[in-house]
């Protein structure tokens, strides 16, 4: 009985053993993935760059999209910075911008502290080719569709919808911003009637 359940035993660690090797390899393997899409993206040919970015697109691989649009808005190539926010927004499905906070402005714009300094979009059909894309304003009824249009142009992203306001108001709203290297974007949200206000959304 000792000896069966000492067989047992180193079967048990002989298997643990085998499938840490396994993981081991594996996650190597990976590792040396995600280093060559690094080289990729910073390869000293521009024309490769963006072939290498169209490649990783396509593989419909999350975290090496992810690494590679980090990777690329980081270069000074402004032309890699473009093509990858269009692959940022080709897998986008929604993104929130924060309002800031302007009590000036506060005072006689109350429909602005009815938002919660907050503007939630639902992103789709995105066009790779123009950059155009829809965009519907969410809000807690989802009987409502605030359906609008977006475009991104270089780095710069405009997005035009209609807004509806706690207090029952409707305002156009356009919103206009560029992502930095520190995959931010910022800008300002300009809405029928109310004064302008800075916006900010995080990348990830």
């Amino acid at each position: 009985m000792i000896r069966r359940l000492f067989v047992i035993a180193v079967l048990i660690a002989a298997g643990i053993t085998q499938s840490s090797v396994s993981l081991a390899a594996s996650a190597n393997s990976r590792a040396e993935r995600l280093a060559e899409i690094q080289r990729q993206i910073n390869d000293p040919n521009p024309l490769m760059r963006l072939a290498y970015m169209e490649e990783i697109a396509a593989s419909g691989d999350a975290t090496a999209i992810q690494l590679a649009i980090r990777t690329a808005m980081a270069t000074d190539d402004e032309q890699l910075q473009s093509l990858s926010l269009r692959v940022y927004f080709s897998n986008l499905r929604s993104i929130h911008f924060q309002v800031e906070s302007n009590q000036q402005a506060d005072s006689d714009a109350s429909d602005w502290t009815r938002v919660s300094y907050s503007l939630g979009y639902i992103i789709g059909n995105f066009d790779s080719s123009t950059g155009g894309f829809a965009a519907q304003y969410i809000t807690s009824n989802l009987s409502d569709r605030y359906m609008g249009i977006g475009q991104v142009s270089g780095l710069v992203v405009r997005i035009q919808t209609p807004v509806r306001f706690q207090s029952g108001a409707g305002r156009n709203c356009n919103l206009f911003l560029e992502a930095g290297e520190d995959l931010v974007f910022r800008g300002t949200v300009n809405c029928d009637g109310l004064a302008p206000r800075t916006i900010f959304a995080r990348m990830y």
